[in-house]
């Protein structure tokens, strides 16, 4: 095991001498959100932590039956990947659009990028519902103030 996700339903953990021995010998990697019990066992253990994979924004363009979502991906590696995924029925029975689009962001991003501009890298549409929804925005200004494990692969 390399990476421990804890979801937030996740609040307590049995921290053995053992258990915190092999966490530490096998450098894991702790993964949840900020302020929650995951990354509260990062700090107390000395544990690297960083945020989980989280959707920033949605977008429903009903004319086409179009779902677009967009994620925010911390790979093992350091790197930080936005994942737009789009789902459409298409324009004739049996036919389907859409697809798996990915822009890679700099592992600091959260200290030179605002949401608005992460926002500008999509269409108006988009943009202003990742804008509106507030999760990106949110998610930048605590990671300011919080330790966030880039690793320099």
């Amino acid at each position: 095991m390399k990476e421990l996700i804890l979801p937030d339903s996740v609040t307590d953990i049995k921290m053995t001498p053992t258990l915190e021995k092999q966490f530490k010998e096998n450098n894991i990697l702790i993964r949840g959100n900020f302020n929650s019990f995951a990354e509260k066992l990062a700090i107390e253990n000395g544990l690297n932590f960083r945020p989980s994979n989280f959707i920033f924004g949605e977008d429903y363009f009903e004319p086409a039956f179009e779902t677009t979502k967009v994620t925010l991906i911390f790979r093992r590696d350091g790197s930080v990947t936005i994942e737009e995924r789009v789902s459409s029925p298409g324009s004739s029975a049996g036919n389907t659009f859409g697809g798996e689009f990915y822009r890679s962001l700099a592992r600091d991003f959260y200290m030179t990028q605002t949401a608005e501009e992460i926002a500008g890298m999509f269409g108006s549409r988009l943009g202003n519902a990742i804008i509106s929804d507030g999760r990106l925005a949110k998610f930048i200004e605590n990671a300011k103030t919080h330790n966030i494990y880039i690793d320099k692969n």
